[in-house]
């Protein structure tokens, strides 16, 4: 981990790295040491009372000043089964009680070596319990970092054997869900990149201390050792998982999320570029701040951190409602439908010209990527910047395979809102990250087409020259579709502000003369098409006479536009 980025206390990093007595012994001395409770500040800031409970010393932390409705956060902080949580981790409980506005119950839970797995959870069974059968309490949310995420998946699965009430939503931070490793290819990935990190988080020491210490005579007893491998129908209903790239057990987290759709449990999983393992609690990133923000909605129910991208939902419902000559989404239209999502506090006031002109780019595309299919029926389409858009279910003719591509964050929405498909698939990946194209897996002989929307305007002219050269070197013959716009465009474009709640770029992309760019870049690219987006639609009634002149405008100046290029002059097979 990253020293700027992360302050791990008591030489965490070096613990992990140790013999199996030698992590014993540190631990042993650790718990001699002053226990880490509420500083006398937080006391002063919260409402804080503590209880003793099955064994456990308990805290109650409240927001000051403010009326509890029932709704507790049950928080089961990591620490590789033998640490007792931090300060860093006492000042995460602060904010997101503050932020939340829910209690916040943290129990300090016994520790390895001095006690096993099973004595863990005969005390937070009892613990558990007491919060549970309190009927005051109207809604738990049970959230757990790290190793703590593991034993809230297993003490999930002992309070519904022992009869007592689900948690209402299930949120694991980082989990660590595996201390037995019965899975050999899944803990030979943690080993490979435990190894290029310094052995942080995981070591045959510090899995021969697991073993010895902490899961002792529940050895193969998965439901409490390693909730990984077990069952969750009737145990949970709702689960969210945040994960780091950079995270060594990353690989867990998608592993599990995958596991869970299986088994037909409302899953979510948020992965957040860069970021390690316990990012949410240690780091100070512009990343981990964002993924906050995820949090506190995940936990409250709401949207506000991605309200923003679901009005493009909003306006492809209102096109299929009010047009669907032109746009027709019936998915979509459900889903607005079913959701009945609040834009109250939102600016989704749009103009008139800019309504029409974004459902005419959604239907030119659309039209392009039918004609394209026409001619090869079983091509690869990939949709770079993609956003919510569901144009594979608008276009599919039953043959294509479809790569939707667009930010970790974008496809964590998408993922919850769509789910993925045999012929469909999503690759998270920042647009200049161009990884993205490894992930692409294809018959290059039945033909590749890419689709930029707005992703790219945004993009210098070196930077679109990298990507088509990239493109070109992986799938010579491709075709590329481009929402683009003339050099007056731009300026139209970045002289307005965004007053709504459209994303808006400062265009750094725009073409009049699109083949003299592309003859710069390389005598193989080829303009194929080059049309005015108001040309996919017809005339429109009802429209002012100034919103007239200016689609009038637009078919005469090309000033917004879809460009088609090939890259290459290779043939494909055209059999079906």
């Amino acid at each position: 981990m990253s020293p700027q980025k992360y302050k791990i206390n008591n030489g965490m990093n070096k613990l992990f790295s140790l013999d199996c007595e030698s992590i014993k012994k540190a631990a042993l001395e650790l718990h001699k040491g002053e226990k880490c409770i509420p500083s006398v500040d937080m006391y002063k800031r919260l409402n804080i009372s503590q209880k003793d409970v099955g064994g456990c010393h308990c805290y109650y932390v409240l927001p000051k000043n403010k009326r509890n409705d029932g709704e507790y956060i049950f928080y089961l902080y990591g620490g590789g089964t033998f640490m007792e949580i931090n300060k860093e981790q006492w000042r995460f409980v602060e904010r997101i009680c503050n932020k939340t506005g829910m209690g916040v119950f943290v129990p300090l839970y016994p520790l390895a070596p001095e006690h096993s797995c099973q004595e863990v959870f005969t005390a937070l069974k009892q613990v558990y319990a007491h919060l549970a059968k309190d009927t005051n309490i109207k809604r738990i949310v049970m959230l757990g970092d790290s190793s703590g995420a593991g034993l809230a998946l297993s003490l999930s699965i002992v309070a519904w054997t022992n009869g007592l009430r689900k948690p209402d939503k299930m949120v694991l931070l980082s989990p660590v869900i595996d201390t037995e490793f019965f899975d050999k290819n899944m803990e030979n990935m943690l080993q490979k990149v435990a190894e290029k990190n310094h052995k942080i988080l995981y070591s045959n020491g510090y899995k021969e201390f697991i073993n010895k210490y902490w899961v002792r005579e529940f050895a193969a007893k998965t439901e409490y050792t390693s909730p990984f491998y077990e069952e969750y129908t009737d145990v949970v209903d709702d689960v969210t998982i945040l994960s780091g790239i950079g995270d060594a057990f990353n690989h867990y987290s998608r592993a599990f999320y995958n596991k869970l759709k299986k088994q037909g449990i409302r899953a979510s999983l948020f992965e957040f570029e860069i970021e390690e393992h316990d990012f949410l609690i240690y780091s100070n990133s512009r990343k981990s701040k964002e993924a906050f923000i995820y949090l506190t909605d995940i936990i409250l129910g709401k949207r506000n951190s991605y309200i923003k991208d679901l009005f493009q939902l909003k306006l492809i419902a209102d096109w299929t409602k009010k047009m669907p000559d032109v746009i027709k989404d019936d998915r979509i239209m459900k889903y607005m439908y079913d959701e009945k999502i609040d834009f109250s506090e939102l600016n989704t006031k749009v103009g008139q010209y800019n309504y029409l002109r974004l459902a005419a780019t959604y239907k030119l595309i659309d039209d392009m990527v039918k004609q394209y299919m026409v001619q090869y029926p079983r091509s690869t389409i990939v949709y770079v910047g993609c956003r919510l858009d569901n144009a594979f279910e608008r276009v599919d003719n039953g043959w294509i395979n479809w790569y939707n591509v667009d930010s970790r964050s974008i496809m964590t929405i998408r993922r919850n809102i769509f789910g993925e498909f045999n012929r469909e698939k999503t690759i998270g990946r920042d647009i200049m990250d161009l990884t993205w194209l490894d992930d692409i897996k294809c018959d290059k002989s039945k033909g590749i087409m890419f689709i930029f929307g707005d992703s790219i305007n945004h993009c210098s002219f070196s930077q679109i020259e990298q990507i088509l050269d990239k493109i070109h070197s992986i799938f010579p013959g491709s075709q590329i579709v481009v929402r683009t716009c003339s050099v007056g465009g731009a300026i139209a474009n970045n002289l307005k502000s965004s007053k709504n709640a459209l994303k808006r770029y400062n265009a750094k992309f725009y073409v009049n003369d699109t083949q003299r760019i592309l003859d710069n870049w390389s005598a193989d690219y080829k303009l194929l098409e080059e049309k005015p987006v108001f040309k996919a639609i017809g005339k429109q009634e009802d429209t002012s006479l100034f919103t007239k002149l200016r689609i009038v405008y637009n078919k005469i100046s090309y000033n917004q536009k879809v460009i088609r290029i090939k890259l290459g002059g290779e043939k494909y097979d055209l059999k079906i």
